[in-house]
């Protein structure tokens, strides 16, 4: 029962709106944070040396402190800021998307939690796809826009 909640859409959805409003509400109060994220949906540009790499944890700490907290970014389905890794501060562009963060910290103490499972947008399932359609094809107007493409 649990699992079919937190792998539902609109859970994501309710999970990805309240990281994206915590983030936001300490951005406007210039309060800096942490995430923890989830290493395997993270992108790095340029992408970071395999030995620095390897070393990240599947669920990985970035402190959103100084220039790192200076430079971020807040866009509708991600974070993106510059951080410096490995002992030659090495900068890379880090684009983290919202449900891949599982917790927002402030010192050490946790303030957001999110549950949901990462989803890519891409990741929709093929019987959401077929219900999405069949709700688009229940107005008649649609049917015929439908049909007159086919028709070119």
């Amino acid at each position: 029962m649990i699992n079919r909640l937190l792998d539902s859409n609109d859970f994501g959805t309710l999970m990805k709106k309240h990281i994206y409003e915590t983030i936001e509400l300490l951005l406007k109060d210039g309060i800096e944070f942490s995430v923890a994220a989830e290493i395997e949906h993270i992108s790095f540009s340029p992408e970071l040396p395999e030995d620095i790499f390897e070393k990240l944890a599947p669920i990985s700490l970035f402190v959103l402190a100084g220039y790192t907290y200076e430079s971020l970014i807040l866009e509708k389905d991600y974070i993106t800021f510059e951080a410096g890794f490995g002992s030659e501060n090495i900068g890379s562009f880090v684009t983290i998307p919202l449900l891949a963060v599982r917790h927002i910290l402030i010192d050490e103490l946790v303030i957001a939690v999110n549950m949901a499972t990462y989803k890519d947008d891409k990741e929709i399932s093929e019987s959401e796809i077929e219900h999405s359609m069949g709700v688009f094809l229940n107005n008649p107007e649609n049917e015929k826009i439908i049909k007159k493409s086919r028709d070119k």
